[in-house]
């Protein structure tokens, strides 16, 4: 599906950034115009100041949201009228220097806590992997904690280049791979596409809010839905021979697709229907010169969570590669734990004993599935014989329907609230982590540290793609690549 009529950029230019060279009396009045005419609250990614060439009036560089730059770059009359009145010049396509990026990160930092760091390695050594040496290089777009990275380094990879905008997220990334300068935490719009050189795939989790059941589903009309264009903006700059992408499986459906029932043990269920979201997003990146595949996947057949998520893969056209064999994919899933039993941390350890719910929250757990009539005792319940729910974003509070919980220790003690038993409690962040698929030598935070931080690991836990799934994915489309150029098989 092409662009919208009318829109000047394709979506290998990424998103639409700009920038306005306005003298400084004009521009609260533009704020005010941008806030009434697109019905948003105009927060500028960053000023520069300098001054005009013809005399010593001072002149602004401000750095527009892509919201506002899509508006003047589809011509949107108000703005661009009242730009023209006051001698004013938008500029499509600027971005913020390195400079101004790191003066407003660091303005920002001072608003938040970061975590409290341990003794982070200038270069933690590289995972161990199958094969003996790195066999490909990859850029991790959308970072998170490195889920990609983990898996891609177990068949082989070499990370040169990683991209994450939340500090939290970054933090725990450092603490897996140490500090390095190929870590680039700040915004992806000041991402240039050349920092990394060439590489092999380039990887990315693009945010999946605007996609998921729980985020509204706004879809492309909301700015983090646009992110895949910066996927496609590496692609066409930097032609990498493959690229793996993951995002919620609700993408799927959205603008008129359709997905067959939930996926209950089967492998490989399909009859997904791709609606026209998904079908836009696919062919952007097939117009950056990609044969594109997807497929979507239940991280239950390699860890012990029900976890569905689309996973998008693609090989540069003129590599005339094989098509993925998505059976080999399937095929990878055995994995070491089966269920959440195997998981469970002991019934005493300092994590269990501080993820039970408090008197409050077990009130309000009782209360949400006692309005939607139904059990407390049966519907708030981790079967942990079985498959986990997914772990999302938000799984740390109580406020969700969805929201499930331990009910009974590894050891069969109750913790259900009644008589003289333990309530129940959440799933620890070690248990979510493993649920994941992350080792067991990933950070973890200690039972003694502050909520927030706490609060921010689940966020972050939730947020992360599974590694064993990305080794899986990468070592078939490697094996397309690979047998393409002579190579007969992948380790």
């Amino acid at each position: 599906m092409p662009p919208p009529a009318g829109n000047k950029f394709a979506a290998h230019r990424g998103v639409p950034i700009g920038v306005v060279r306005i003298e400084p009396k004009y521009l609260q009045f533009f704020r005010n115009l941008i806030d009434d005419t697109l019905k948003i609250k105009a927060r500028f990614r960053g000023v520069d100041m300098g001054r005009k060439a013809d005399d010593e009036q001072i002149l602004l560089t401000v750095h527009l949201p892509p919201v506002v730059c899509a508006a003047l770059d589809n011509g949107n009359s108000e703005l661009a009228d009242y730009l023209e009145s006051v001698g004013a010049e938008y500029v499509a396509g600027v971005r913020r220097s390195r400079s101004t990026a790191l003066r407003e990160s660091r303005q920002s930092k001072g608003k938040k806590r970061k975590l409290p760091h341990a003794s982070i390695p200038p270069q933690a050594p590289q995972q161990k992997h199958e094969g003996k040496t790195s066999s490909f290089t990859f850029v991790e777009l959308f970072a998170g904690i490195g889920g990609f990275r983990i898996g891609l380094e177990h068949i082989g990879g070499k990370c040169i280049l990683s991209s994450e905008i939340n500090e939290y997220s970054a933090d725990i990334y450092e603490r897996r791979f140490g500090k390095s300068d190929a870590l680039e935490v700040g915004d992806i719009l000041d991402l240039e596409s050349s920092a990394a050189g060439k590489f092999t795939m380039l990887t990315a989790g693009f945010p999946c809010q605007s996609f998921s059941n729980r985020g509204g589903q706004k879809g492309l009309d909301d700015d983090r839905g646009q992110m895949y264009r910066e996927c496609a903006r590496l692609l066409y700059a930097q032609r990498p021979e493959c690229f793996l992408f993951e995002n919620v499986a609700g993408l799927v459906a959205l603008g008129g697709g359709s997905r067959p029932s939930r996926e209950r043990g089967e492998r490989g269920a399909s009859n997904f229907v791709a609606g026209r979201i998904l079908k836009r997003i696919l062919h952007s990146f097939e117009a950056c010169g990609y044969c594109v595949e997807w497929k979507v996947i239940n991280s239950r057949h390699w860890v012990p969570q029900n976890r569905e998520r689309i996973y998008i893969v693609g090989t540069r056209i003129d590599l005339n590669c094989d098509l993925m064999n998505w059976d080999n994919v399937l095929a990878d899933g055995s994995g070491l734990y089966k269920t959440v039993r195997d998981i469970m941390e002991d019934a005493d350890s300092a994590w269990s004993k501080r993820s039970e719910l408090s008197e409050a929250k077990w009130a309000k757990v009782k209360s949400i599935h006692r309005n939607k009539s139904t059990d407390p005792y049966k519907e708030g319940r981790i079967d942990i014989d079985g498959k986990s729910p997914t772990i999302i974003t938000n799984y740390h509070r109580v406020t969700n329907f969805s929201s499930r919980f331990v009910f009974e220790q590894s050891d069969g003690t109750v913790c259900d609230g009644r008589d003289d038993n333990r309530r129940p409690r959440f799933l620890t962040p070690r248990e979510c982590a493993t649920i994941m698929g992350f080792p067991a030598d990933f950070y973890c935070p200690s039972a003694a540290e502050g909520e927030d931080n706490v609060s921010h690991y689940y966020q972050a836990i939730g947020n992360a793609v599974t590694p064993p799934v990305i080794s899986a994915i990468g070592k078939e489309l490697l094996r397309c690549i690979q047998t393409t150029k002579g190579v007969v098989s992948v380790d």
